[in-house]
């Protein structure tokens, strides 16, 4: 039935992609901010609330 031998598969001489290693992100720390007025830092998070 099938006089030719089946193809042989082509190697690809092309070199593969090399994957570039992924670099660790270093964390980036929030800012940090020092309060030394307390009414600076009770204050700000609730003046949309008024009073408290």
């Amino acid at each position: 039935m099938l006089s030719r031998s089946p193809v042989e598969p082509v190697q690809s001489t092309a070199t593969p992609p090399k994957a570039e290693p992924e670099k660790p992100k270093a964390p980036r720390a929030a800012p940090v901010r020092i309060y030394t007025n307390a009414e600076d830092l009770v204050g700000k998070p609730f003046r949309d609330l008024g009073e408290v």
